[in-house]
Order: structure tokens, then sequence, then C-alpha cells
């Protein structure tokens, strides 16, 4: 759950990500169509807040979404900072 009241979060360096899932419509010859669930939006960076289906929730507090949505896309390991990427600073 997110905490209440006021968040000192870190930098939020705008990596989101919107995760849209279905549901199968089956019936008895099969799978006949889909049913797209309403969108959940994953903040990587700053607050971490993922907003969708209820309760707004935190991702910091839960190493195994990101670890999850890795697994899902074919990434081993995947961590926060798989997603959240990386601040490339030119001609530093």
């Amino acid at each position: 759950m997110m905490p209440a009241g006021v968040q000192a979060c870190p930098a939020d360096w705008g990596a989101n990500y919107r995760l849209q899932f279905s549901l199968a419509k089956s019936s008895v010859s099969g799978v006949v169509g889909a049913s797209l669930i309403n969108p959940i939006s994953v903040q990587a960076t700053g607050c971490e807040v993922v907003r969708g289906l209820g309760t707004t929730r935190w991702a910091m507090s839960s190493a195994k979404l990101f670890a999850a949505l890795g697994t899902a896309i074919g990434l081993r390991h995947a961590t926060r900072a798989t997603f959240a990427g990386q601040i490339v600073v030119h001609g530093a």
C-alpha cells in the first residue's frame, strides 16, 4: 500500500510504464475473443507509484513487481534499476 501523508521521493526521471492486460472470453469450443482491463501505470523512478485497478500502490515496497515484469518480457534477474534506465550526461 502507498504510505499516507507527505512523501519525500527520489528524483522522478520520467520512466513510466503502462501495462495493458486482457481476459480471454471462453466458450465451449475455446477462446473466442478478449476483454481489455483498464491499464495500470507504474512509475519506475520517483515515488514509484502504481495506479489502476483499485487502491494506489507503492512499487518501492515490492521488489517482486519489477522481477515479475522482467520475467514476463524475458529479462532474467530484472530489478527496479532495469526499468528505471540511466541518466546520461553528454559533454560532461
